[in-house]
């Protein structure tokens, strides 16, 4: 009887010690990703080796390792589950990148309007554009990943309404009106990735910088010009498939001495020359001194440190004028966590802030890896 008396203070301690763990780690869940939601995410990003790897993921993830926690809150302290709704509200809306569209489209003038398309055909899995480009009835038409068939399109019966073609590297335009000029944009440098042995992860024998987009010039219906840039920036899919094997832990778990120091090193500076890459392509647009149109396979993440650097400077035109996550890749997928479908924002329609935009599409149909986006645009006449 002494025993058992002896017994229950400990089973007594241990229990309120169990309900004060579970309590406390129902309401620090939530906390903690709502700081990597609002802060690490968009002013950290791709600074950091683990956060870099984390944007890449489906972003449902976090709503799923949420429901554990709320599960908790409900049966040991119910006062934080109130957290879980606004906390969820948030994500879709910050993490996520959800958009609901409301507002009905505004009558504009014809002769100031662009309706742009953008498309990274490459690993196309057979999707035709013409079902897509048939109902939004675009302008011009921008392709990445393109690279030889220009002539195909040219002799196509199917893209006879575009006389104006120009193709340079990888990159093609076609375009109902005129093109008046057409230049390459160049990075100073290449980004390259290299293993934990030093190997390039990528063609050794390129000397250039990286070529990130074309310019072109064109003049719209009403006399106005503008330029309009066809981007696409290296992909990242070396260092993400390298980071799956744990490195990734590197961005938290790497510090001086540790096992994991070389790798954080190794990852975070190549983080870091995307992020100079960037710096310096949206600073040299930001001289050209005409009205802007800057879209493409930007392969960044829509809630990353990159994208802010973007998105400060320019508008979205999914945050304009889109509607729901808007995401654009990949386009058929077996993930579960992303229900099969894709789950990443990686192409963009950014305009300088001379532009409305009144309208964002994107394509839903077809395997091709990468999905068409299309948007209309209209140049205000006093920019």
């Amino acid at each position: 009887m002494d025993l058992e008396q002896s017994n229950k203070p400990a089973t007594s301690s241990f229990r309120s010690r169990l309900i004060w763990f579970l309590s406390a780690s129902s309401l620090g869940y939530p906390l903690a990703l709502l700081f990597l939601i609002c802060v690490m995410n968009p002013f950290i990003g791709e600074r950091n080796a683990t956060v870099a790897f984390l944007l890449y993921l489906p972003q449902s993830i976090w709503v799923l390792t949420t429901l554990p926690f709320a599960f908790m809150a409900w049966f040991f302290f119910r006062r934080w589950v109130w957290v879980y709704l606004p906390l969820l509200l948030l994500h879709l809306l910050l993490g996520m990148g959800w958009r609901l569209s409301l507002s009905a489209p505004e009558e504009f003038d014809e002769s100031l309007c662009v309706r742009v398309m953008s498309f990274n055909r490459g690993q196309h899995s057979s999707y035709s554009l013409q079902p897509f480009k048939g109902i939004e009835k675009p302008d011009v038409i921008l392709l990445q990943e393109a690279s030889r068939r220009e002539a195909n399109y040219r002799r196509s019966e199917g893209y006879k309404e575009y006389p104006h073609i120009v193709a340079k590297g990888e990159f093609i335009a076609l375009s109902k009106w005129p093109i008046l000029d057409a230049s390459e944009v160049r990075s100073p440098q290449r980004v390259v990735f290299k293993t934990s042995k030093g190997r390039m992860k990528v063609r050794e024998d390129r000397v250039e910088g990286d070529l990130l987009a074309i310019r072109l010039e064109l003049e719209l219906p009403g006399g106005k010009r503008f330029a309009l840039y066809n981007v696409h920036f290296p992909t990242p899919r070396d260092i993400l498939n390298d980071s799956k094997r744990g490195g990734f832990l590197s961005g938290i778990l790497g510090l001086p001495g540790t096992p994991l120091a070389d790798k954080r090193k190794l990852y975070e500076a190549y983080w870091m020359e995307r992020v100079k890459q960037s710096e310096g392509f949206i600073d040299l647009v930001g001289r050209d001194p005409l009205p802007k149109i800057i879209a493409g396979d930007f392969n960044m993440p829509s809630n990353g440190y990159v994208y802010r650097l973007f998105a400060e400077r320019w508008k979205d035109a999914h945050t304009e004028a889109g509607e729901g996550f808007g995401y654009t890749f990949p386009g058929s997928t077996r993930n579960p966590l992303s229900l099969g479908s894709a789950w990443l924002r990686l192409d963009y329609v950014f305009s300088s802030h001379g532009w409305d935009v009144a309208r964002l599409n994107v394509d839903k149909t077809g395997n091709s890896q990468h999905r068409p986006i299309s948007a209309t645009l209209v140049l205000r006449e006093s920019p």
